[in-house]
């Protein structure tokens, strides 16, 4: 099996995006393991794991903003893909990237 091209392209840039911002929230906890940031950064990973489970883990340029901002890209990856065209618990997983942008809009007051 090769894994990028049984990766659809739009499910490994989600995948990416959402490694991206699961780095970017751990470095937001500092090292400190009790950090909502450490736990926000290991559910963004479940969620990496589940939308793209054979994509290859290449990085995306990381962006300006952080964590809101590869969540917000992971989002408009998984709402562009045709329907159909991913795992069948896709709708799943992008629901719970929502679900997450939406906690970390509320941390940083940001809209």
């Amino acid at each position: 099996m090769n894994a990028t091209s049984d990766c659809p392209q739009l499910l490994q840039l989600a995948a990416e995006h959402l490694t991206a911002a699961a780095r970017h929230a751990e470095a937001n906890a500092y090292g400190d393991l009790t950090s909502p940031w450490q736990s926000l950064a290991g559910q963004i990973r479940l969620i990496a794991g589940g939308v793209g489970p054979v994509c290859d883990t290449e990085s995306v340029m990381p962006r300006p903003f952080g964590v809101q901002d590869h969540l917000d890209a992971a989002l408009t990856a998984l709402d562009s893909m045709p329907s159909g065209s991913g795992p069948p618990d896709l709708v799943v997983w992008t629901w719970r990237v929502a679900d997450l942008r939406s906690l970390v809009t509320a941390w940083t007051g940001q809209p």
